[in-house]
Order: structure tokens, then sequence, then C-alpha cells
């Protein structure tokens, strides 16, 4: 009997309405995380290293297979962005009509960032992995700095 009530508990976790729940908590976490980020010395810091270094990062990207434009979500010196840019077939195609490689950068807010990047298809990250990955890749620009001259 024991294992029934285990396997009613397992069950009723698995509604998606309570699987949208519990993932919608981890979004309002991450991006709570991500407003005290930004808005910290820290986050300052974050984005004079992105400027000084004439870098962003790349966080996630959505691409269906057969789209002509994938969307990459960046952050850069000025804060969160979205790339639209041409991909696959549509690429060749701009190409071909003289239009190489245009590509569109679009501010996002916090909360349609995380979302993003939580729920796209090509390449996603947890909610709670978004800062600890943008965190990792600062260390590793900041790392690549050139030595001080004398």
């Amino acid at each position: 009997m024991a294992s029934w009530k285990n396997a009613a508990e397992r069950y009723r976790a698995n509604r998606p309405e309570v699987i949208a729940a519990r993932q919608q908590e981890e979004i309002d976490w991450a991006v709570c995380a991500l407003v005290d980020f930004l808005a910290s010395g820290e986050g300052a810091s974050a984005k004079d290293l992105l400027s000084a270094s004439d870098r962003f990062i790349r966080v996630g990207e959505q691409s269906d297979g057969g789209d002509r434009t994938r969307l990459v979500f960046i952050m850069n010196k000025d804060g969160l962005y979205v790339s639209a840019e041409p991909a696959g077939t549509g690429s060749a195609y701009e190409e071909l009509q003289g239009d190489p490689h245009r590509s569109t950068l679009a501010p996002m807010s916090i909360q349609e960032f995380v979302r993003a990047v939580a729920t796209a298809k090509t390449e996603r990250r947890a909610p709670a992995d978004i800062l600890p990955y943008i965190r990792k890749t600062l260390d590793e620009i900041a790392e690549q700095a050139p030595p001080a001259k004398r």
C-alpha cells in the first residue's frame, strides 16, 4: 500500500500543470538572480569587460532545421539581446541576392531572455545554469586579457 501512495505522488508530480508551475518557479528564480547580478557592481564590471574585450557571450540558440533564420541569445556590453541571423538555406539565398549574412539585434527583457534560453530547441540552458554560465564565460574572457604593460 505504501508503494501505491508513492506511485500516486509521482503521478501527481508529473502532471503538466505541476511541471509548468515548477518550470515557472525556476524561471522566476533565474530572473531574480540575473536582475541582481546586472544591477550590482559585478554586473557593471561584466559589461565593462565585454566592452573592453569587444566580446559578447552566446548563451543560447533557437533554430529549427528548415528555418531561414536562427535566433542567438547573447549578453553584450549593453545588456541582453537576441540576434536574428540568416541560417541554412536562408543564408545561401541571402548570398545569392547580394545581401550576405545580415543579422538584426534586438534588446530583450530579463524575463524574455531567461524564458527564451530555457526553452530554446537548439541550444538551451536550465534557468539555474544561465548565470553560472555567464560568470564562467566572463572568467574565461578575463583570463585571455593581455598582460599588463610596464
